[in-house]
């Protein structure tokens, strides 16, 4: 799963491209508009695909759906590949990476990471309370 973060990380941070201007290159222009509010983000591709679950369960199940609009771009055997081949065909923009699954499995992610430094994420252990 860290994989799958470093990769988006590499891909919007811009990893390996030079640092400050380019002799020789002019800007690309005013920056690009500001997302829309969160509640909107993914809601076409999130509606699309609830009107398609049950049809993709019957072939697709635990594959990955990689959707981009009201599009099924492709179904993947993993998140990882489903990632790169988002950035790959879609570039720097939103799309929606889905698991195929009759029912949404609800995940608890605690907070298991402290950052320091450049972002690099060191692990730290909870202690449990065995009283």
């Amino acid at each position: 799963m860290l994989k799958i973060f470093r990769i988006l990380a590499d891909k919007i941070s811009g990893a390996n491209r030079p640092v400050g201007p380019v002799l020789g290159v002019k800007p690309l222009g005013p920056p690009p508009p500001m997302p829309p509010p969160s509640d909107e983000v993914l809601k076409i591709e999130i509606e699309f695909f609830e009107q398609h679950r049950k049809e993709w369960y019957e072939h697709h199940a635990g594959k990955i759906a990689l959707i981009k609009g009201a599009v099924i771009h492709e179904f993947f055997d993993d998140y990882e590949n489903a990632l790169q081949a988002g950035y790959d065909k879609l570039g720097i923009v939103s799309f929606l990476l889905k698991e195929v699954r009759l029912e949404d499995e609800v995940v608890f992610i605690p907070t298991r990471y402290i950052y320091k430094g450049r972002g690099e994420p060191t692990s730290f252990e909870l202690e449990d309370d065995q009283d």
